[in-house]
């Protein structure tokens, strides 16, 4: 694979030096680099590239909408992969926008982007914690953590932190007003010594909650 990734990066240099950067030959290198990045699970790098496709695509959209909606499916799969669920349902539409005008309702291209809505769909109505920042939270000092959708084990040694961190997660899930800082008292054991405050930040699929936790002098 980083053969393959080497290769792709040599060709697309060549073409920035030979081409204007919206030619439409670039799609193939931005779609070789997006594949590879995908199957690395670097997601991210394939979502940049992928949106250098849609970019290029979307000045020519009347010479090939079939293309800009397979990548409009494309990008809608790694925003799930991302867990960016409303970009992903958002690019889902537009790609089967797009099929509902060219292909029977039983098209293959049909079908499966409608399933892929109604995954979507489902994970919404089933939101889980993304990510948790702890800081100057008993005995974790500045730590963060990515969650699977699925399953998650916490494995360490004894007094590694690990019941803190189920505890950060449920104090920070807790029912809150916006920008309120947490002043109760039986809260106060949580702040690591000597610091004056603790934060707990929490990423959901749709949101992002901050608590802070201070001392009540």
């Amino acid at each position: 694979m980083s053969n393959a990734l080497k290769y792709q990066k040599k060709a697309l240099s060549i073409r920035k030096k030979t081409l204007n950067i919206n030619h439409s030959d670039f799609i193939q290198s931005y779609g070789n680099l997006s594949l590879i990045y995908n199957n690395l699970k670097e997601f991210n790098k394939a979502l940049e590239f992928t949106k250098k496709i849609i970019n290029i695509q979307e000045k020519t959209l009347d010479k090939n909408p079939l293309s800009l909606s397979n990548s409009y499916y494309v990008i809608a799969h790694i925003y799930v992969n991302l867990n960016i669920l409303d970009k992903a349902i958002q690019f889902a539409k537009k790609a089967l926008n797009i099929y509902n005008k060219n292909f029977s309702s039983n098209h293959i291209d049909v079908k499966k982007t409608k399933e892929l809505i109604n995954e979507i769909i489902k994970a919404q109505k089933s939101p889980y914690v993304r990510n948790i920042t702890i800081k100057n939270f008993k005995l974790l000092k500045d730590i963060k953590l990515n969650f699977d959708k699925n399953i998650n084990i916490l494995i360490g040694e004894n007094s590694s932190g690990k019941t803190s961190i189920l505890q950060a997660i449920s104090l920070g899930l807790l029912p809150q007003k916006n920008n309120d800082d947490r002043k109760i008292e039986s809260f106060e054991a949580f702040i690591t010594k000597r610091e004056s405050f603790a934060q707990i930040e929490i990423d959901s699929y749709n949101y992002t909650k901050i608590v802070r936790l201070k001392h009540l002098y």
